[in-house]
């Protein structure tokens, strides 16, 4: 069975400085997040843009796609060439802090670059795969805009990352052709429900990937008094614990099947 969620969308923008005042990015930014919002009035956006010091974006999704472009004005002659990795591991090290709190969402990376762009450091691909070969089936997509790129090693780079975590390497000539391509994006991904966690209620994360997840959660606190479990309803005082980061009561066994 295939469904759509709730959608946050990271866009990372990888461009060289001097398309930071391009007409015609901005323009396409504003179409593609104006366009999700009108199918789903709950999807969010997210930035990461380099400046002198390291990497900027907001400190938590925005629903308002104005706060984006704002954004983006506000620091376009701050702009400095993109470190590709570094921002890649910022960008999913942001999600999975946002995942923790709020998981029943599919988590969206579009990353846009161009061939004048700093390459990726071809001894960063093995921790950036390890990464992502962690938290692909978050749900996450990763999608790459590659802009007037003859390189065809560093498209082979692209081209994987993308594959590895379910989505697509979009090659284009001319930054016209963007708007197209980010409309097509604007489109929900659908899931497979029984893929992603659980198949028949049990898990079905790997051995080599349960570690990432059991550090990545959090202890939940244990319940001793009676209170009612936010999944089945039931009160009762049998396996309740409490999530210190959002502070619901649920049962154990109810967590885990959710």
């Amino acid at each position: 069975m295939q469904v759509t969620k709730s959608e946050d969308c990271l866009i990372f923008y990888g461009l060289t400085p001097e398309l930071a005042k391009n007409k015609k990015v901005f323009d396409a930014l504003s179409v593609f997040m104006n366009k999700k919002q009108a199918y789903d009035s709950s999807d969010r956006f997210n930035l990461i843009v380099f400046e002198e010091d390291g990497p900027s974006y907001l400190e938590n999704f925005t629903l308002y796609p104005e706060h984006i472009l704002d954004m983006l004005k506000s620091v376009e002659d701050k702009i400095v060439p993109s470190n590709l990795a570094g921002g890649i591991f910022v960008a999913i090290t942001f999600i999975i802090d946002v995942f923790k709190k709020i998981s029943e969402k599919v988590f969206r990376l579009i990353i846009l670059v161009d061939g004048s762009a700093p390459k990726i450091p071809s001894q960063y691909l093995p921790v950036l795969t390890d990464l992502i070969s962690n938290v692909k089936d978050m749900p996450f997509f990763i999608d790459i805009i590659l802009i007037n790129s003859s390189d065809s090693n560093e498209m082979k780079k692209f081209m994987d990352l993308a594959n590895l975590c379910n989505g697509e390497l979009y090659n284009i000539r001319k930054i016209k052709e963007l708007e197209s391509i980010l409309l097509k994006l604007s489109e929900k991904k659908y899931i497979k429900v029984h893929e992603f966690y659980f198949k028949e209620l049990k898990p079905i994360i790997s051995d080599q990937h349960k570690p990432f997840f059991i550090n990545l959660a959090d202890n939940p606190i244990i319940v001793n008094e009676s209170s009612t479990c936010t999944i089945c309803f039931q009160k009762d005082s049998i396996g309740i614990v409490q999530c210190p980061s959002c502070e619901i009561y649920a049962h154990k066994e109810c967590w885990a099947k959710w």
